[in-house]
């Protein structure tokens, strides 16, 4: 095709048309303050991010513990971060305090890269991420090296679990665990998200953690979860979120792996080609 001055144009393709997310309206129900990475993610491959925080994350209100730990940090020989919001609220705290992240001088695990990329922002080396990224992941890293009679640092969310310092006491590891956040379910808004997913105005529903998917339930309660449900996916972040879900009676359609946001977002792009391949065929 050529313009009226004699130059060949090519054709233009439709902004969305190659965007493997183009139309999905994917609910995203993780806090307000980390909502944006995924939802950008999501937006720049085609597809709608529709904002629906479910937890709040907050610091702890008594944090003794914590001060008591951090008054003897060059104790401890290994300090173990299993999230994002651990390091990012821990190294608040510890600024807070007077201490600087260079005063930390023991060896440093993380669950994840997320994780690992932001304790290196702070200057801290990173000795141990795993391959599988959750706490069990983390804990066969950990116990070739982590010895009887080593004092451990364990900075958690209130809800975490405990399998890893537990199977690290057990082993012989000194383990100091203490809460430096807790997560809080959103307890508003109930019939605005029933009212989405009664319209079918999100397709895809995203857990990235258990605490999201058990407030959903609980601002749904007392609606039929299974009629809401029947046009909508789920996709969880990793394992042990897809098994929290199956136990509230979640059915998971995708599940990430890795147990990332990189993870996620793949899982989620293979179902929606998945999903425009059986419309093909019909």
């Amino acid at each position: 095709m050529r313009a009226p001055g004699g130059c060949e144009v090519m054709p233009v393709a439709k902004e969305n048309e190659a965007r493997p997310l183009s139309g999905c309206r994917v609910l995203v129900t993780r806090a307000a303050e980390q909502a944006g990475e995924l939802a950008s993610r999501i937006e720049a491959l085609g597809g709608i991010a529709v904002p629906f925080p479910l937890i709040e994350i907050r610091p702890v209100t008594d944090s003794r513990p914590l001060d008591e730990a951090l008054a003897r940090l060059e104790q401890f020989d290994w300090i173990i971060f299993t999230s994002a919001n651990t390091v990012k609220l821990f190294f608040e705290h510890i600024r807070r305090r007077g201490i600087a992240p260079d005063q930390l001088r023991a060896r440093v695990a993380a669950v994840g890269p997320k994780t690992k990329s932001l304790l290196e922002a702070e200057g801290v080396a990173v000795e141990v991420v795993p391959k599988e990224y959750h706490a069990e992941g983390l804990l066969d890293e950990l116990l070739p090296r982590v010895a009887a009679g080593d004092w451990v640092l364990f900075p958690r969310s209130m809800i975490a679990r405990t399998v890893l310092p537990e199977e690290l006491g057990r082993r012989g590891a000194l383990v100091t665990a203490v809460d430096v956040y807790e997560t809080v379910p959103v307890r508003h808004g109930g019939e605005r998200l029933a009212a989405l997913l009664e319209g079918k105005a999100v397709d895809l529903i995203t857990f990235t953690s258990s605490s999201t998917a058990r407030s959903f339930v609980d601002l749904l309660s007392g609606c039929d979860l299974h009629r809401l449900l029947q046009w909508v996916a789920v996709a969880s972040i990793g394992p042990q979120t897809s098994a929290t879900c199956r136990k509230l009676g979640l059915p998971v359609t995708v599940e990430a792996r890795p147990s990332n946001l990189d993870g996620l977002i793949q899982a989620i792009v293979q179902w929606m080609q998945s999903r425009k391949g059986e419309k093909a065929d019909v």
